[in-house]
């Protein structure tokens, strides 16, 4: 749960392959435990939806520079710690494009651990 302003979004994954349906019954129970967790919940403005999103095999995201073009630089696919990582991962991409080394060693995060 993400909370704003106005608004509180709550936030699920479902990992169901890209042709499968979404099962509704698990955003109502994600909705009954906010209210439960968060009372004065209104929740009555409610959206559901479904999008199939890319997934690395080994879930872990990437983090490197580009070998085409020597000033891009990829920081991407943190999954589900995805904006409590989104920090960490700007420093990283701060290091590299400042030339320095990165730490701790993300040999394990390089995009070419798929070649």
């Amino acid at each position: 749960m993400t909370p704003n302003a106005d608004w509180l979004p709550i936030i699920m994954a479902e990992f169901i392959g890209l042709t499968a349906a979404a099962d509704i019954r698990r955003a109502d129970t994600v909705l009954s435990n906010a209210r439960a967790a968060l009372p004065g919940l209104d929740g009555s403005r409610t959206s559901v939806w479904n999008v199939p999103r890319p997934s690395m095999p080994d879930l872990l995201p990437t983090l490197d520079c580009s070998a085409r073009h020597e000033n891009v630089y990829l920081g991407y696919r943190h999954d589900h710690p995805g904006p409590a990582a989104g920090p960490m991962t700007g420093q990283l991409i701060a290091q590299f494009a400042a030339r320095r080394s990165a730490e701790p060693d993300l040999s394990p995060y390089l995009a070419e651990r798929f070649a």
